[in-house]
């Protein structure tokens, strides 16, 4: 997938008849792909610059079994990560260098990434050297820039590095060397997680290192992510005698103790070590007369640190000039950039340059030259004033762009450096917010910010922000967007802030609805505005009120907005509006009404030019909610997974992972626990590499939290409950996980701390819109009357049966509000009449759950009068509990059973539960072949999301936590002799 990062052969010190020099090598040829092995006499030389790779390793026996044992469960198919941390020096990347070594000579896969500290604020930065640097270039430069301003092309492009490494996996196993992680941009490392999260169970192991303290939270995220399946090692110092093996390994004799003495000012870091024998070498202070190293004269008490900028001090002005103008470049650098920044020729450069290698600061592949250390390239930069390294910093910036640097890399130079009135820079950061807001929204806000600070033209910078407030807003930066705002009041004509506020709230109805709200009234509070942007501003409004409930205000907006939509011809606007007036009919028990007006909606978008429904969000998902709440989530299901496939084909992650979230929820109300978490939890994978709003979060939240109650699973909710417990800190979604932890409490006995959820909830009965999910699923008032009924609370039983035979008068062609109905009743009066009444209703709808549910709590009440009919109801109750995979439910019916002398096992004993589906089989069988997850996909018209799907079910059913598992336990079942 990549190729290997260039190097040299180790440098040898300035002195070569003191210090041991190693045979030089010719630079090679990169590999162009992970497509075999790569000989380890090679790898090693080019992918680490400047490391005595031919000198052994020392003091880390530990450390190298560590590898070793990585290397070797790869090779029986596992993935065992690990992660390597130390501080600067401590000797991580040579480390790292001998596991790539032996890697390449067993004969395994592997692929490397070399970030340096400037990749930190470039997207994709760190893993750009390996899309763009194969022969040919796994992707175009054109594509590349592309990623950086699309989302959901970066998500597609996952996705094409994924297959790749699926195949490897699925031959010998493939090994993802990174070194430095702390360097790599957030992009790069959300890319890194997917990989890790989607990979984990097949032969695919990761080996980082990573330097230790003062990590960003993205990168411990990742660290984390890596010892799920792995383990970290810390580095520690050299031992002494570690440290004098290393001397003599590179002056050929033994240090004396006045030698080893000095050395304790490098704290038994191997680089720094090294360094420090550098200096001493340089400085002619080492006399090895009599097969010793003795130390001449006092030595020197200089710290490392000190050793190091005293190193660069020392040299002459040449090569001096070109160490401190070098640091500005980076890590690696062109010799012709260098030369364009310190205005002169490559040919004056020559002399200097061949100064410094000697002197063992930097290397030279013949490609690019490079700092042997970062703490060399520090040193260097320290030693520029700050005055200086700004003027430098921004005439790099300047070579960038006539290099062809990308447009974000050059914008990441310029960060610090512009000042006001630089207005290439102005423009520069303009552009590389634009390009970064959709991908990296933090770092696109700091861009946008410093255009603004950067430009000093009074008209061109109100254009600014109005351009850019909306990326201010979503990257994090609210309070510089409203201090700018403030200084626009009064200047910026009114239709312009009008259409700004307008795009705000659009972008806020997928994240929070008040918010919405919020900057929909800001834009409506402009005297002026055109009728057809006050028209889209009150239609986001009444968008984001009918979602908060505010179903009164709502009417309102309509009556107000409507006739201004249809004299504009809005139909963008007249759509939002008729979703709008769906979701207030639907809470207003108009159920008739609803779904009227949402398939209007749906229809006008469908007639705008290039326009399809399935990716007009969040509106069109209602049409499918709507379809499930009312009681046929089979054909929302149905809805929902048309719609995701046609967002596959289009490449719209967001839409698809939007459609995946309705179809999760109509699989839970059908009563398919296990396919609905799973795909759930892909929705997940989605929302890790596309933050995609609290909707998305909750109805996810609520399908994972309520099924894992439902199958018992304890570590399932362990594992969802930070989820929930975000959401309930969340304003608008606070009562969802509220109502998902009463559950979870009450299913555990804890009548207190459900009690204590259930007091604001109850609270809100009296509001004129309820519900304990988004949207309301109406079987929830069955859960919440048993439990206000455990705790007698009869005035707020009351109001839930009020409000369930309320609805279903309303509705009577709607059976699911009919059967809850009775349901509420018959729990209330203990009613065998009303409960066999909701089961009659409940058979007409495809809701097995709530169906298991009525006839347990009907066999209840009928144990007291007719046990065998008692009998015959939970019965039927466990068989369907049973079928959903309902263990917690299902084992309390059994105990109930118990009290009338009856038995219950399971209907499908665990040799039927392992049984594949036909569908399950083929996906089997295909990993079996060592398809990859797109090849079995094409193969069997699916999404790679449906096959990650079956193949999770198929790990649940036969109890198996990889890939090469299911293959083992596939082939042992299906090579079998028949008979």
């Amino acid at each position: 997938m990549g190729r290997q990062f260039p190097a040299c052969a180790p440098v040898p010190l300035r002195r070569p008849g003191i210090m041991t020099e190693p045979a030089a090598t010719q630079p090679v040829n990169a590999p162009t792909e992970v497509a075999g092995p790569v000989p380890a006499s090679r790898l090693t030389r080019r992918a680490f610059q400047g490391l005595d790779t031919a000198f052994p390793l020392r003091g880390r026996p530990r450390e190298q079994s560590a590898v070793q044992d990585s290397l070797d469960a790869l090779e029986a198919g596992y993935a065992r990560n690990l992660v390597i941390v130390g501080s600067a020096g401590a000797g991580k990347t040579r480390l790292l260098s001998s596991a790539l070594e032996t890697a390449g000579q067993r004969g395994i896969l592997f692929t490397l990434c070399r970030p340096g500290p400037e990749s930190q604020n470039v997207p994709l930065g760190a893993i750009s050297d390996i899309l763009l640097g194969a022969e040919p270039p796994f992707i175009s430069a054109e594509h590349f820039e592309s990623l950086v301003s699309a989302p959901e092309s970066r998500y597609w492009l996952i996705q094409q590095i994924q297959e790749r490494m699926e195949r490897a996996a699925a031959g010998s196993g493939i090994v993802v060397f990174v070194d430095d992680l702390q360097w790599c941009d957030t992009s790069t490392l959300a890319v890194f997680r997917s990989l890790i999260r989607h990979l984990r169970d097949m032969a695919v192991t990761w080996i980082v290192t990573v330097r230790s303290g003062g990590l960003t939270s993205s990168v411990s995220d990742t660290i984390s992510a890596l010892t799920i399946s792995g383990s970290t090692l810390d580095l520690s110092p050299l031992s002494d005698d570690d440290v004098s093996a290393m001397i003599s390994d590179r002056i050929g004799v033994t240090p004396g103790k006045g030698l080893l003495r000095h050395m304790e000012g490098a704290e038994h870091m191997p680089l720094l070590v090294l360094e420090m024998l550098r200096a001493l070498s340089d400085a002619d202070q080492l006399d090895l007369a009599g097969g010793r190293a003795e130390l001449v004269g006092d030595g020197h008490d200089a710290s490392h640190g000190q050793a190091l900028v005293e190193r660069i001090t020392r040299l002459p002005s040449g090569p001096r000039e070109l160490i401190l103008a070098a640091s500005i470049l980076g890590r690696q650098f062109r010799l012709t950039s260098l030369a364009q920044l310190m205005d002169t020729s490559v040919h004056d450069l020559a002399l200097p340059l061949v100064d410094a290698i000697e002197a063992g600061l930097l290397t030279d592949d013949g490609t690019r030259v490079a700092f042997r250390h970062d703490l060399l390239r520090d040193a260097a930069e320290s030693l520029i004033p700050a005055e200086s390294r700004r003027i430098l910093e921004r005439r790099a910036a300047a070579v960038a762009h006539t290099d062809g640097e990308y447009l974000v890399a050059i914008a990441s130079r310029l960060l610090g450096v512009a000042q006001r009135g630089d207005l290439d820079a102005a423009a520069t950061f303009h552009s590389a917010a634009q390009r970064t807001f959709e991908s990296d929204a933090a770092l696109a806000a700091q861009f946008a910010r410093a255009a603004i600070e950067t430009e000093n033209r009074p008209e061109e910078r109100k254009r600014l922000i109005a351009d850019l407030l909306p990326v201010l807003w979503q990257g994090g930066l609210s309070e510089e967007a409203q201090t700018f705002v403030a200084s626009l009041e009064g200047s910026l004509p009114a239709p312009e802030e009008a259409s700004l506020r307008l795009g705000i709230a659009r972008l806020r109805t997928e994240s929070s609805f008040r918010a919405a709200a919020d900057a929909a009234n800001a834009g409506l509070q402009l005297d002026g505005i055109p009728a057809f942007t006050k028209a889209g501003l009150l239609s986001v409004k009444a968008q984001a009120l009918a979602g908060l409930g505010e179903h009164d205000a709502v009417q309102k907006l309509l009556d107000e907005g409507r006739p201004l939509a249809q004299d504009t011809s809005n139909i963008l606007a007249l759509a939002t509006f008729d979703a709008s007036e769906s979701i207030r009919s639907f809470y207003r028990n108009r159920f008739d009404d609803a779904s009227k007006q949402i398939v209007s909606a749906v229809a006008r978008i469908a007639s705008l030019p290039g326009t399809t429904e399935s990716q007009w969000l969040p509106e069109s998902l209602w049409l499918a909610f709507l379809t499930d709440a009312l009681g046929d989530p089979g054909r929302a299901e149905r809805i929902a997974a048309a719609n995701v496939l046609e967002n596959q084909r289009r490449h719209n992650a967001t839409a698809t992972a939007y459609w995946m979230m309705v179809r999760a929820r109509a699989l839970f109300d059908q009563g398919h626990l296990r396919r609905a978490r799973a795909t759930a939890e892909a929705v997940l994978d989605f929302h890790a590499d596309l933050p995609l709003g609290q909707l998305l979060a909750t109805t996810v939240g609520y399908v994972l939290f309520r099924a894992a109650v439902h199958q018992g699973d304890r570590a399932g909710l362990d594992k969802y409950r930070p989820m929930i417990e975000d959401l309930s800190r969340a304003t608008d979604m606070a009562g969802v996980a509220h109502w998902l932890l009463a559950l979870e409490a009450d299913e555990n006995h804890d009548r207190s701390t459900a009690d204590a959820y259930l007091t604001p909830l109850t609270a809100a009965l009296d509001a004129p819109v309820f519900g304990l999910a988004a949207p309301a699923d109406f079987l929830d008032d069955v859960q919440l009357c048993r439990m206000l009924l455990r705790r007698s609370d009869s005035e707020h039983v009351a109001k839930v049966v009020n409000m369930a035979v309320g609805r279903a008068r309303a509705n009577p062609s709607f059976p699911l509000a009919t059967a809850v109905a009775h349901h509420v009743v018959g729990l209330a009066e203990r009613s065998v009449a009303e409960l066999s009444e909701a089961v009659a209703a409940y058979r007409t709808v495809d809701r097995r759950l709530a169906l298991a549910c009525a006839l347990e709590d009907l066999g209840v009440l009928q144990a007291a009068t007719a046990e065998e009919k008692a009998t015959m109801s939970w019965l039927e109750s466990a068989d369907l509990y049973d079928s959903a995979g309902a263990t917690h439910p299902w084992n309390r019916v059994r105990r109930r059973l118990r009290t009338v002398g009856v038995s219950q096992r399971a209907t499908r004993p665990e040799f039927e539960e392992s049984v594949l589906s036909s569908r399950e089989l083929q996906v089997a069988e295909r990993v079996a072949a060592g398809r990859t997850t797109q090849q079995i996909a094409d193969d069997l018209f699916l999404s790679p999301h449906t096959v990650t799907t079956y193949v999770r079910n198929i790990y649940g059913k036969w109890k198996v936590a990889s890939r090469k598992d299911l293959a083992a336990r596939f082939r042992n079942e299906h090579d079998r002799p028949a008979g």
